[in-house]
């Protein structure tokens, strides 16, 4: 078995040899015939590959997740498809993301979770050109919360 860090957030393992018919663990935990795992999470994981015919071999590799959020300083929703909304980037690598965007009165004008996206709309009508501050919250084992502004230019 080979196993390697793919990516910031992935490990690929693969079989070769024994009678084929490979059905991997990652984790104690069944993922198939498919050697992808995918994980926010640092620490070691345990993969275990088994054969058709019951042949086990199992390593154990040390794996840092690497993603980091990219949080832009500014956007201009104007419809030119540039820069038209604002959200941070690398949001999938967190399932349970918070992101409450505030004006400069306090005022929440959004919240984002993993997939939706600001469009610098509050209750259907344009806010005006300024700074507005946002809180993230990775919501993971890692506690991780991350404070600041940026700008939407009209």
């Amino acid at each position: 078995m080979i196993a390697e860090k793919t990516g910031p957030n992935e490990i690929t393992a693969t079989a070769e040899g024994g009678f084929g018919g490979y059905e991997f663990f990652f984790d104690g935990q069944s993922y198939g015939s498919v050697g992808l795992y995918t994980t926010t999470e640092s620490g070691e994981v345990e993969i275990r590959v088994v054969d058709q015919n019951g042949c086990v071999t199992v390593a154990v590799i040390p794996f840092e997740f690497t993603g980091m959020l990219e949080i832009p300083n500014f956007f201009t929703p104007n419809g030119d498809n540039e820069n038209d909304f604002w959200a941070p980037g690398n949001r999938e690598f967190f399932p349970n993301i918070e992101v409450i965007i505030y004006d400069r009165y306090g005022r929440v004008v959004a919240e984002l979770d993993q997939v939706n996206k600001w469009d610098g709309l509050y209750e259907g009508k344009e806010l005006p050109t300024g700074d507005y501050w946002y809180v993230v919250n990775q919501n993971d084992d890692r506690d991780i919360r991350y404070v600041g502004h940026f700008t939407l230019y009209r």
